[in-house]
């Protein structure tokens, strides 16, 4: 992200003031948060349960109206379509948690054990996980509204987690064998994970961010469960269970209805800004006076 920031915005980075800076740092720290949290939901959980506990954007969305950045009016229709759509995503959730429904699929898949042995810890990272991320997404939006260039923005934000997470673990684990990495699967995961899940990821959000909002953002973090849906069958050889397919299309209406209600938004906002625009000018006449010499 380095070379990239460093070209593309060379003339137009914003000045770096110690705010700004304590906003970054912050941010970083949640970034490193959310990941602790999530790896340790996936390592007591599964990659499948992972995908489905996914409250982000319901965390965002309160977030956002306890901040007063989502304003909420009672008798407003495109307000119910957010509410009611933040509480089906919610249920679709709750649905893939607490429902225990059928494998289906090959009888020769494995469903998970870890998910029956460590399911409470696993759920209660996971919901740390969620929360960092809707706070991570939520001062991100905040940020970017003084320091405008995403790619320098991401840049810091890998910069100092790498210098956050690097101290942590050298004081958690100072065994120099757990930095040890050889050329295997663990290499690639944690290069995707630092290239793709991070630095690409921190940028192509704060972009969408940028544009219409933390809450329309983080409303499409539930598709990953449906690419999850994908893999897991053929790569981790894990079957997929009923609650899983009722729980997802009921996730899919949830934010069918909160991005319907945020589109109502955006027309709306846009419409008044063309209306103010548009206004007709009225140039005064100019009364001619005749002289009656």
């Amino acid at each position: 992200m380095l070379p990239l920031a460093l070209w593309f915005e060379r003339n137009m980075r914003p000045k770096m003031t110690k705010g700004i800076f304590l906003k970054i740092f912050l941010l970083a720290l949640l970034s490193v948060l959310d990941q602790i949290f999530y790896y340790l939901g996936a390592k007591y959980t599964s990659a499948n349960f992972v995908a489905s506990f996914n409250l982000v954007p319901v965390l965002t969305f309160i977030i956002n109206i306890l901040l007063r950045k989502e304003k909420i009016k009672v008798k407003n229709a495109r307000s119910w379509l957010k509410i009611i759509g933040v509480l089906v995503i919610t249920g679709g959730s709750l649905v893939m948690i607490l429902y225990k429904g059928k494998m289906l699929g090959s009888s020769g898949m494995r469903p998970s054990t870890n998910i029956e042995r460590h399911q409470l810890f696993g759920t209660f990272m996971l919901l740390l996980s969620c929360l960092c991320g809707a706070s991570f997404s939520t001062l991100q939006d905040h940020v970017l509204k003084s320091y405008s260039t995403e790619l320098s923005l991401s840049t810091f934000i890998c910069l100092f987690s790498v210098i956050i997470s690097g101290v942590t673990t050298s004081v958690v684990k100072p065994n120099p064998s757990a930095w040890k990495m050889g050329w295997n699967l663990r290499l690639v995961s944690i290069v995707y994970s630092g290239v793709i899940c991070s630095g690409i990821a921190y940028y192509l959000q704060g972009v969408v961010i940028k544009k219409k909002g933390a809450v329309f953002s983080s409303a499409f973090s539930p598709l990953r469960m449906l690419i999850v849906d994908v893999l897991d069958p053929t790569v981790l050889a894990e079957g997929i269970t009923l609650e899983r397919i009722i729980g997802a299309v009921i996730m899919i209406i949830g934010l069918f209805l909160l991005l319907w209600g945020k589109m109502i938004d955006e027309k709306s906002k846009l419409e008044r800004e063309e209306g103010i625009i548009d206004l007709p000018i009225t140039v005064p006449m100019r009364t001619s006076t005749v002289n009656p010499m």
